[in-house]
């Protein structure tokens, strides 16, 4: 017996959306990369009993991987900007060991005092500005605690293709988020995007706040997309943002526009597959 042509499509999207849910989160992908590096420049005895910030945690999906790698951590704190995520994040992976907490990585104030010097690791995406770059400094023990930071070194040129259709829907925003202006600027923003020492030039600014640079380094990664629904997905988080900034009832329609853009860009008969240069830097708080 043949299957209707509406059968068969409600079945290849629903094996779909099963591979986008088995696929590996990108701030996973990147979280592990960097832990392996921690792992070259570190001893077991580095995390024993140590308490390690994750910065930009999200719903903490790939905390956990922290405290997989090294069980004899005595605590991971999973920092994230949005509240709504950071309280999801705490209801469904907060145990023993995991906890979480929405910050302002940008505000002092939002930081527990009992955080000060409290630290030996902190781990994930870099701060970008000076201001969040000294309070992070603020949380790590004075001469021990460390920081493992990767910074996106390339842009995708399709995730640059979505970027430039948000001009045409600016008059839709209450507010125009900083981050448009990041998102189409074909360097982010950001001196080090794009720039051959990458690694160096994300490393001076950490200097520049008092942390002392232990290593640098320029890691490839390659990044496979398993269904649409996994590339709409992540596309989501990229422009997370701005689609938040638009009314309600136009959401959906703006990530369709920006993910048919990145399809464009990437040719439509296949899925985008991104390869990926990230700035790894160790830094270890002085012991002034």
């Amino acid at each position: 017996m043949s299957c209707s042509p509406l059968f068969r499509r409600a079945a290849r999207l629903k094996e779909e959306e099963d591979k986008a849910y088995k696929a590996e989160p990108l701030a996973g992908a990147v979280l592990s990369r960097l832990l392996d590096v921690c792992g070259e420049v570190s001893e077991d005895a580095d995390w024993r009993g140590a308490a390690v910030l994750h910065l930009e945690c999200g719903t903490g999906e790939t905390t956990g991987q922290i405290s997989a790698r090294w069980p004899a951590l005595r605590m991971v704190l999973g920092l994230d900007k949005d509240p709504a995520a950071a309280d999801l994040a705490w209801r469904l992976q907060a145990d023993e060991t995991l906890d979480f907490c929405h910050v302002d990585p940008e505000d002092g104030s939002t930081f527990d005092r009992a955080w000060a010097g409290r630290f030996q690791w902190a781990l994930g995406p870099g701060p970008v500005t000076p201001a969040a770059l000294r309070n992070l400094l603020w949380c790590l023990k004075p001469a021990t605690g460390r920081c493992a930071l990767a910074v996106l070194a390339s842009k995708p040129p399709d995730v640059h293709a979505a970027a430039l259709k948000l001009s045409s829907w600016k008059k839709f925003l209450k507010e125009v988020p900083r981050s448009v202006s990041e998102l189409q600027d074909p360097n982010c923003g950001r001196l080090w995007c794009n720039h051959a020492k990458a690694d160096r030039v994300y490393a001076a600014m950490l200097e520049q706040v008092g942390l002392e640079v232990l290593m640098t380094r320029v890691v490839e990664l390659q990044y496979n997309f398993v269904s649409l629904g996994h590339y709409r997905d992540v596309l989501a988080q990229v422009f997370r943002t701005v689609i938040d900034a638009v009314p309600e009832d136009r959401r959906a329609k703006l990530l369709e526009s920006l993910v048919r853009a990145g399809l464009r860009k990437s040719g439509a008969k296949r899925l985008p597959s991104w390869n990926l240069q990230y700035a790894f830097v160790i830094a270890r708080r002085s012991t002034l």
